[in-house]
C-alpha cells in the first residue's frame, strides 16, 4: 500500500481509498526516533470514521473506529456480537472516571491488519447496523486481522 504524505488517497495494488484530509506525517509511539509514520482518516459512513496509521515499507496498518473525528471528545466504536446473533456497531461511551482511554481500552475497534484487508474491513463496517447497546469486553469481537469479523467474500 502507498500512503504519500500530503495526498488525499491510500493506494493498494488494486484499490484506492479517498481520505478526508491530507495524509499526515506521524511519529510512531513505539519508535519515536523514526520518521516514517503516516496517519489518515477515512469517512466510512454517517457517524463512523476510521483512523488508519502505518509506516513506509511495512505491510500492516493500525485501524481505530470512531463515531466522529478521532480524539478525546469523540466516542469510540466497537463491533459487537448481538444476543440474538449477528453483528452490529456500538458507541463506546466515556468511562465514569472521565478518561477516554480507560473506557475504550479493550472495547473499541483498534487492531493491526494487513493493508490489503482494508477495503474488506470498510465494506463490512458500512454494512453493519448500529445498536444502542453499550458494549462490554465480553461482547466485543477479537482476533488478529479480520479473524474475528466475518468475511464479506461469498464462497
Amino acid at each position: 500500500m502507498r500512503a504519500e504524505v500530503g495526498s488525499s488517497e491510500l493506494v493498494g495494488p488494486d484499490w484506492r481509498l479517498a481520505v478526508e484530509g491530507p495524509i499526515e506525517r506521524s511519529r510512531p509511539v513505539d519508535a519515536p526516533d523514526r520518521d516514517d509514520g503516516w496517519l489518515a482518516v477515512l469517512g466510512i459512513r454517517r457517524e463512523l470514521k476510521l483512523r488508519v496509521s502505518g509506516h513506509d515499507g511495512r505491510p500492516d496498518v493500525l485501524v481505530e473506529a470512531w463515531a466522529g473525528e478521532p480524539g478525546d471528545d469523540t466516542d469510540g466504536v466497537a463491533v459487537v456480537g448481538l444476543a440474538g446473533g449477528g453483528l452490529a456497531l456500538a458507541r463506546v461511551p466515556l468511562c465514569e472516571c472521565g478518561d477516554r482511554g480507560c473506557g475504550n481500552a479493550g472495547v473499541q475497534l483498534r487492531k493491526t491488519l494487513p493493508s490489503q484487508d482494508l477495503p474488506e474491513l470498510i465494506a463490512l463496517l458500512r454494512a453493519l447496523p448500529w445498536t444502542s447497546a453499550v458494549p462490554t469486553r465480553p461482547d466485543v469481537l477479537r482476533g488478529g486481522g479480520l479473524a474475528a469479523l466475518p468475511s464479506t467474500n461469498s464462497a
